[in-house]
Order: structure tokens, then sequence, then C-alpha cells
């Protein structure tokens, strides 16, 4: 929870850094704390925001 807290607060230079999308990040932030088991799928990257 704390990891998904921290990466809503990111700008999106720092998704860029750690290579996600603005919607890839929104998406992660928005998951169910018990919803562990999903992923982003590195071959799905955008480099778009």
């Amino acid at each position: 929870m704390r990891s998904r807290r921290e990466l809503a607060q990111m700008d999106a230079r720092l998704w860029a850094d750690i290579g996600i999308s603005r919607g890839e990040a929104l998406m992660e932030t928005e998951r169910r704390l018990w919803d562990r088991h999903r992923t982003i799928d590195p071959s799905r990257r955008s480099r778009g925001d």
C-alpha cells in the first residue's frame, strides 16, 4: 500500500525514469490492497503520457 501511495505522488518525469506511463501508474495505484498478483507488463510499456 505504501508503494502505491508513493507511486501516486510521483510526477511524469519520475514515472518515465522507472519506465511506466501515467496510465500504468494510475492503474497500479487504483488496485485493491489484496490485488497483488497482477503486474505491469513491460512488453506493453508505452513511452507517452
